[in-house]
């Protein structure tokens, strides 16, 4: 089964010229890079999707199989820049579904 992770980006003096530069992309990217650097290539290949991002508050939704979540999580510690902009995540919520994560929000 999988688990929706839920998460905020915060750019060190953020704007929202820093933030319109981030996109899906950039975010699997910079979450890809963060596993390999705190698991080596085996928590690199470690299967997710970043399932939307919302540029107006910086926060995104992860999907990741429900026995990785503590592997993403900790990865996501790491992450200290962006687009070689500072940088920081924060997990805000997981939930076993979409419907469930929605009604927290």
């Amino acid at each position: 089964p999988s688990a929706y992770v839920k998460i905020r980006m915060t750019l060190v003096g953020d704007d929202s010229r820093m933030r319109a530069c981030v996109d899906v992309a950039t975010v699997e990217g910079a979450v890809r890079v963060a596993l390999t650097r705190a698991h080596g290539a085996v928590g690199g290949a470690k299967a997710f999707e970043v399932c939307g991002a919302r540029v107006e508050d910086g926060t995104c939704v992860l999907r990741v199989d429900e026995s990785d979540v503590k592997v993403l999580w900790s990865a996501l510690t790491m992450v200290d820049e962006i687009n070689e902009r500072a940088c920081l995540f924060e997990v805000l919520a997981i939930e076993a579904s979409l419907v469930r994560l929605a009604g927290g929000m």
